[in-house]
């Protein structure tokens, strides 16, 4: 019998909601340490002041800190994919176990990117793009640009296809099942992929604002909650689509950033 046609039965209720509250807590465990660790992080850059980059420090340092502002937004937005999945395999002995290795598979994806856009930091720091305290863009119509792209994308193809495997995680979770710890790979990666289609020019918005402003990461955060979890949330996206193309228009003429 598939996963999807065995039934809930009552036998298996305590187990299903003991790990649902099991993996919300450590999740929100993750999201708010994450919150703490780049707050005390961006304390500590603005009392160092600016200092010329040096890469093998600042990418490696800088990779950990992306990785965190990943764990603070993203982690509700794989809430219910696992939900999804650890109902689907309480069958199996090993069920803790792949949902571990979901989750692994999914924020390796994100250390990845993590990796690469600290290599964008380092590059905009390095020639004196974006500061290097706050590693905001000061240039008007860079960040113009970047806004128009991040509203125009809102409304493409690629961003509803990525976020529908957010929003509708049992279509995802059934086209991607395979037993073991394998098809919990299989999941977390494709899973990890999707999100990152879904988010990336919202991450890049962050230098809008400030990377090390949390202010803004919290404010996307709850962007991408809403988005990937609320109902009429895909319109709530494409409503900050507007905003952003405005914005970003608007600092394309003027030629400076507008507070």
């Amino acid at each position: 019998m598939a996963p999807f046609d065995a039934p809930i039965t009552e036998e298996h209720t305590p187990s299903l909601a003991s790990q649902r509250v099991i993996i919300a807590l450590c999740l929100l465990l993750l999201a708010t340490v994450s919150c703490a660790w780049l707050y005390q992080y961006a304390q500590q850059m603005r009392a160092l002041g600016p200092v010329q980059p040096r890469f093998w420090s600042y990418v490696p340092a800088n990779s950990l800190m992306w990785f965190m502002i990943t764990l603070a937004m993203m982690l509700p937005a794989i809430t219910p994919t696992i939900f999804l999945y650890a109902r689907f395999a309480l069958a199996s002995a090993s069920a803790a176990r792949s949902t571990l290795v979901i989750i692994a598979a999914y924020l390796g994806v994100w250390g990845v990117f993590s990796v690469i856009a600290s290599l964008a930091q380092f590059l905009l720091v390095r020639f004196g793009v974006a500061s290097q305290v706050n590693v905001a863009v000061g240039n008007g119509s860079i960040m113009g640009a970047l806004l128009v792209l991040a509203g125009l994308y809102q409304f493409s193809k690629l961003k509803s296809v990525c976020l529908e495997s957010c929003r509708s995680p049992l279509p995802f979770v059934m086209r991607r099942w395979k037993p073991g710890w394998r098809g919990a790979l299989n999941i977390g990666l494709h899973h990890g992929l999707h999100c990152i289609g879904c988010c990336w020019l919202l991450m890049a918005v962050l230098f809008v604002g400030g990377v090390m402003n949390l202010t803004w990461v919290v404010a996307l955060a709850i962007l991408v909650l809403i988005e990937n979890t609320a109902p009429y949330g895909n319109r709530v996206g494409q409503g900050m689509g507007v905003v952003a193309l405005v914005w970003g228009v608007v600092l394309l003429i003027h030629g400076q950033i507008v507070h």
